[in-house]
């Protein structure tokens, strides 16, 4: 059964379904595609005709099968991708796309270094992955995303996909990175929302998505989205004659996850260079835990000792939810590459092998907090970078906390990931917000929470 059509609807209309089971089930070869003819939504009849149920199963089973290109499988720039010259044979099998300015550079943060009293303090700026616009002078959007699109779209565009269909809150920085690079690419974007707590930086991405052409939809809870995403899943289908490619929340499915294993290599390199020196400790934020697991993957290929501790943003339904994720992503990802050609080094990782760091959750996802925006101060002051309140702030506070309390990290060579984007806003912030879906103008027509800040 096709992958695509597995993730929509275990992931949505199966709530408690997680990534990894997802991945596990669509590895089964005993997945009855017949099973789809029982497919209803919850509270509706069945939506499709025993016709078009044929002929979905039938696109089903063609729609499995890539129509790679020469441009995705074999581009002169994409032997320069540092996980492939690393592993060439990967090459072929792989499709990617260059969308970045990587390598991204690594600063010695040498004023927060004195103040914090560690002077082995380094900060990768994903914030520049963007492209640099050179008579403008400005970027296309930047951080962690840019890394797992290069992955996922080009799969995307492997598969002849005309759309995507993804998830996230309402001002999702993975939502408004894969709208602007699909709408670059020429693909569609439809994202499937939920609520967040007021911010400034909420507007800033829902009229960023909605300078680039996004359809946006917001649900109040997660079983009316669900459900909705089930039903526009087929009934794009029914429109359209083709599945729209499904792209899980935050981009953490094994593609995206690839763009880290990738930045690994990277790094590496960087430190060959003398850059930096072996970071032993890498700090990172932790949402859909696709960067966590994909740096844990590299780390170990690459032959690295650093550890990586990943901090929690939101706290989950269960207590080691994050822990388990970024293990069962991190195996899935292992596993794929390893079976590509078996000269990917094998390693499964154990629930005490990962780090998370989960005291600077605070309210829970997008509500920011007192120490997570001090941090996010303090770097602006002293280094002039750029942070955000829901994800890195929130993971630097936990590293400030770290040097102070933590003699093990003290004399520590540390290097926190930036994971945020440099993207000025400012082009779009005088769009009129009306021109999005009308449930979506209350985040522009109430407060912003306590302690939201602007530069």
């Amino acid at each position: 059964m096709n992958k695509q059509l597995l993730l929509i609807l275990l992931q949505l209309s199966c709530v408690s379904c997680t990534w990894h089971e997802i991945y596990y089930i669509d590895q089964l070869s005993n997945v009855a595609p017949n099973g789809f003819n029982k497919l209803t939504l919850p509270g509706k009849p069945s939506m499709l005709t025993d016709t078009s149920k044929k002929n979905l199963l039938s696109s089903l089973k063609k729609s499995d099968k890539k129509h790679s290109t020469n441009t995705l499988l074999s581009s002169p720039e994409k032997k320069n991708v540092p996980l492939f010259k690393t592993f060439p044979a990967l090459q072929s099998s792989i499709p990617w796309i260059k969308l970045g300015d990587l390598p991204t550079p690594i600063t010695h943060l040498t004023k927060l270094g004195k103040i914090l009293n560690n002077n082995s303090l380094y900060i990768k700026r994903d914030d520049l992955a963007g492209m640099l616009n050179r008579q403008t002078g400005k970027r296309a959007w930047g951080g962690n995303k840019v890394r797992k699109l290069e992955f996922i779209l080009a799969d995307a565009l492997a598969h002849d996909a005309k759309e995507i269909l993804t998830f996230g809150m309402a001002g999702s920085n993975f939502v408004a990175a894969i709208a602007a690079y699909a709408h670059q690419l020429g693909l569609n974007c439809i994202g499937m929302l939920k609520p967040q707590p007021y911010a400034f930086c909420v507007r800033n991405n829902l009229l960023y998505d909605l300078a680039h052409n996004t359809t946006l939809h917001l649900y109040p809870t997660v079983d009316q989205r669900a459900s909705a995403s089930v039903e526009k899943f087929l009934m794009m289908y029914e429109k359209n004659h083709r599945f729209p490619y499904v792209v899980p929340t935050g981009g953490s499915n094994i593609a995206g996850t690839l763009g880290f294993v990738n930045a690994v290599f990277e790094l590496k390199e960087q430190i060959k260079q003398g850059l930096m020196p072996e970071p032993d400790f890498i700090y990172i934020a932790c949402g859909s835990y696709g960067s966590a697991a994909g740096l844990l993957v590299g780390i170990h290929a690459a032959q690295l000792k650093t550890k990586v501790v990943a901090v929690a943003i939101e706290s989950g339904e269960q207590p080691q939810q994050c822990i388990v994720g970024i293990q069962q992503l991190a195996n899935a990802t292992n596993n794929f590459l390893y079976n590509l050609g078996k000269k990917f080094p094998k390693k499964q990782w154990s629930i005490d092998e990962i780090i998370v760091e989960r005291n600077f959750i605070g309210g829970g996802y997008g509500k920011f907090t007192k120490e997570g925006m001090h941090a996010l101060q303090q770097m602006h002051q002293h280094e002039e970078i750029l942070l955000d309140g829901t994800y890195t702030g929130k993971a630097f506070a936990a590293l400030i906390h770290a040097l102070q309390h933590d003699p093990a990290k003290k004399n520590a060579v540390i290097l926190f990931w930036n994971t945020y984007t440099n993207q000025d806003f400012k082009q779009h912030v005088a769009a009129d917000y009306k021109k999005l879906p009308k449930e979506l103008h209350r985040f522009f027509e109430h407060d912003v929470q306590q302690f939201d800040w602007k530069p």
